[in-house]
């Protein structure tokens, strides 16, 4: 028996909105066309008439305005009026909002304000500023109690869900793109092998290219429709390295032959759902030189070639440890945008970044031809994102670009409550567990009084009896002096569990929507229906659903 059933009656309730090519190609073509029946809907992607557009105001751009369209900075301090006026100074593409950036406690309508002021801040110009967050979920989540708590990927993998999953991908990132973003740094499209991976694990949807294929592709339509642009990442494959390129340079013993039978298929599905654009990572990929992915002419061409992809190619953060050692700065900037990126995203010091680039358009390094057809690409993604969320025909910046329409709050809850019910996965005991009457819970304690309470709705006691662990995602637990065990991070954390609790659950979240979840089983309301989307050492979980 599937879990409970919302998803029909909540789709009225979500918001839809309707409304590349390689280097020496200056006129691309749209990531995800337009289909015959919705030939201008915004939800198709990037447009010819949104091509056409970009392509105007290319031709009109200085060296220097098309030196700052192929840039995304990254800024110190939590003054968006500063950083607003960054991107005025240098005509940058935009900028990328971390958590750092803002105030601890902020609240939606805070981040409202804070991102109208920063594009206020920006000026006027031809086309809108584009500000992106990196708000995947689990343990990527940049706005904290700013946005909905939102799980990984892996529990989308674990539902084994489509339709769940692009709905709450909808309602998602209409709330982001109401709070002001316009890119989403998202979906992971890699694909994991657990454990041993440390930079992805629970972000991907899970260890087969065919299950991550599956959450990817409808994570994109998910995104379209709510008129917030995303990104497939981090090409050519980062799931299956075990060095984290946050720290230093992966080396990958695949050949780009090798990577393209193994870890592909979720990037071609990203791509043919319309993806707006591609997240190149950093690795070194083996046959194809020294240079990390990032900054690899190879790598740029089996992504327009090999894949047939032609929106943005952006690089990851420039700014992490792969990249930053033993480069003099602003030279990585360069060296990615020659290698074929249309979009450097966070080099280190941006004023030395934007020299170094005009300083190759100069010297003809970098040709104005070139330059010009990233950001072509780059505009047009800028200006389908406005035209989603009623920004008409204007390529005016000002205030452009906030979202106008977002899931209500009950419906939105409905939603990521299905979710947390469809990814509950049973890694060892019944599928469906007797009632409880009263237990006793340790570990986190917010995810803790989160249980309790809704434990309390189900009218269970938490002043003794059953005894349940709930394992954070960093932590790992044997599951002694426990009967039932909650991971909420990756499972191979809590497989050890499965020798000494009556029961190991994995939830792959902390969120009140996942103890939502866990209380409806301990209640004897819900049969867990998931799937394991990895393999772990040791787990024999039961066939549920």
């Amino acid at each position: 028996m599937r879990a409970f059933r919302f998803l029909s009656a909540l789709t009225a309730g979500v918001m839809v909105l309707a409304g590349c090519s390689g280097p020496n190609q200056p006129t691309p073509t749209p990531a995800g066309p337009s289909t015959a029946e919705e030939p201008s809907s915004a939800s198709s992607g990037v447009s010819e008439d949104d091509l056409r557009k970009a392509r105007k105001i290319v031709e009109n751009m200085s060296d220097d305005q098309l030196v700052g369209a192929t840039i995304m900075g990254t800024y110190d301090g939590a003054d968006p009026a500063a950083a607003g006026k960054t991107i005025k100074k240098h005509s940058l593409s935009g900028v990328i909002i971390m958590g750092y950036n803002l105030p601890d406690g902020t609240t939606p309508e805070q981040v409202k304000n804070y991102t109208a002021t920063l594009r206020k801040a920006a000026g006027e110009r031809a086309w809108p500023v584009q500000l992106s967050v990196d708000q995947e979920g689990g343990p990527v989540a940049r706005l904290e109690s700013a946005a909905y708590s939102f799980p990984p990927l892996m529990a989308f993998g674990a539902a084994g869900e489509p339709e769940l999953t692009e709905q709450a991908m909808t309602v998602q990132g209409g709330q982001l793109a109401d709070l002001g973003f316009t890119v989403n740094w998202a979906p992971v499209a890699d694909v994991t092998l657990g454990k041993k991976d440390p930079a992805v694990n629970v972000r991907a949807a899970g260890d087969s290219q065919k299950t991550v294929s599956a959450a990817v592709e409808s994570a994109v339509t998910g995104y379209l429709k709510a008129g917030i642009a995303s990104s497939a990442k981090h090409f050519p494959g980062h799931g299956q390295l075990t060095v984290d390129s946050h720290i230093d340079l992966p080396e990958s013993k695949k050949t780009l032959e090798e990577y393209s039978d193994t870890e592909w298929q979720p990037f071609e599905a990203a791509i043919k759902a319309g993806v707006s654009s591609v997240l190149v990572g950093h690795m070194r990929v083996a046959g194809a030189g020294d240079k990390p992915a990032s900054l690899n002419p190879k790598v740029y061409d089996a992504l327009r070639d090999d894949l047939g992809f032609s929106g943005v190619a952006v690089t990851d953060g420039l700014n992490m440890g792969a990249i930053t050692k033993g480069v003099p700065a602003g030279e990585e900037t360069v060296e990615a945008l020659k290698a074929g990126a249309d979009l450097a995203l966070m080099p280190p010091d941006l004023d030395a970044a934007v020299r170094a680039v005009k300083k190759a358009m100069d010297s003809g390094e970098l040709s104005a031809e070139d330059m010009q057809a990233k950001a072509q690409r780059v505009v047009a993604m800028s200006l389908w994102q406005q035209r989603a969320h009623g920004g008409g025909d204007s390529a005016e910046g000002g205030d452009e670009g906030a979202g106008n329409g977002k899931a209500d709050k009950k419906s939105a809850d409905e939603i990521f409550n299905e979710v947390g019910r469809e990814s509950l996965t049973v890694l060892a005991g019944s599928c469906s567990a007797k009632p409880v009457k009263s237990v006793s819970i340790s570990g986190q304690s917010a995810a803790a009084e989160a249980l309790k309470k809704a434990l309390k709705k189900h009218g269970i006691t938490a002043d003794g009896g059953t005894r349940v662990r709930l394992v954070d995602g960093t932590d790992s637990s044997s599951g002694g002096g426990a009967d039932v065990v909650v991971g909420m991070g990756g499972p191979w954390n809590v497989a050890p569990a499965a020798r000494n609790a009556d029961t190991v659950l994995a939830t792959y979240a902390d969120s009140k929507y996942a103890m939502n979840a866990v209380a409806a089983y301990l209640a004897g309301k819900l049969e867990a229906s998931a799937r394991l989307p990895v393999s772990v050492s040791g787990l024999k979980p039961p066939k549920c659903g």
